[in-house]
């Protein structure tokens, strides 16, 4: 008689205590996002308190309702690496995005009315007039 058992054989079942203990956790986070847009703490710390509330979240959702936690920890390792890989682009982007912002800044308060790669208009006496065919 085969006793031991493999990966998968079976649903994990979820109590309800621990399924309304994370949705009580998902709406108070969820609160809090929208608290957190009442407070002005400047554009770049208002998005990174918005980033963590929703990885929190995210992480939440992964170990429990998708059942991370409770799976082999191989499947933990590749969402981890997973949202790490996500972290670093994201981060490489900002830090991108960043650098550009103070000869941004200042072309717009050289001249605030005027486009930022709009060509010159061309002098209309240096254009002759084209005879057509």
């Amino acid at each position: 008689m085969h006793t031991e058992q493999t990966p998968h054989q079976g649903a994990h079942i979820i109590s309800a205590k621990t399924l309304l203990a994370t949705w009580g956790a998902l709406m108070v986070l969820t609160g809090l996002t929208v608290a957190a847009t009442w407070i002005d703490l400047g554009s770049d710390l208002n998005v990174v308190v918005a980033m963590v509330i929703a990885t929190i979240k995210a992480i939440l959702v992964a170990l429990i309702f998708m059942h991370l936690l409770f799976d082999q920890k191989f499947n933990l390792i590749v969402f981890v690496v997973s949202v790490l890989t996500v972290v670093l682009f994201v981060s490489i982007t900002f830090i991108d995005v960043s650098s550009y912002q103070p000869s941004i800044r200042a072309h717009e308060s050289l001249e605030p009315n005027k486009p930022f790669l709009k060509a010159p208009a061309p002098d209309p006496a240096s254009v002759q007039a084209q005879p057509h065919p």
